[in-house]
């Protein structure tokens, strides 16, 4: 039975008959779980006229990088791999992502890489980070998204 065929089998399990039902059945631990050990995001404000209006993307990017690094307390060297999603980033985020990562404290040794899904990008991220884990291609990633819609749109 393949991995995707054993997790259906195990979510299908909350539903039907045996094994745990409901909030116990979808809470159960087990050892190949991903751990969302972080989630944070910038303040909201108003596209055009908030108090973000004039920052840059990158520099959003950059102060939550640095938050998830203090309130975590995770190793910036133990991470091998940043995504972050994007809509229409300039030169497709590449360059400023890697920069917001440089400038957050992650060593040149972290990947840093961009992705445009034009919704739900940063949700993308994650999946594509959680996806990584669970292949065992990486042992700690982050996911993020990021956007500017006063800079980027408009």
């Amino acid at each position: 039975m393949s991995s995707a065929q054993q997790r259906l089998t195990q979510v299908a399990s909350h539903f039907g008959p045996g094994g745990k039902k409901g909030v116990a059945g979808i809470t159960e631990k087990h050892p190949d779980d991903i751990v969302v050990t972080c989630a944070l995001r910038t303040a909201l404000t108003k596209g055009g006229k908030g108090s973000f209006k004039d920052t840059a993307a990158a520099d959003l990017l950059a102060g939550v990088f640095k938050a998830v690094i203090d309130k975590s307390g995770i190793d910036p060297s133990a991470v091998n791999d940043v995504a972050v999603g994007s809509v229409l980033p300039p030169g497709g985020g590449a360059t400023e992502f890697r920069a917001a990562a440089l400038v957050a404290g992650f060593p040149e040794s972290t990947a840093v890489r961009s992705l445009n899904r034009q919704c739900s990008s940063g949700l993308q991220a994650i999946v594509d980070i959680a996806n990584a884990l669970k292949s065992d291609m990486i042992e700690v990633g982050i996911g993020a998204g990021v956007e500017s819609m006063s800079s980027q749109y408009g």
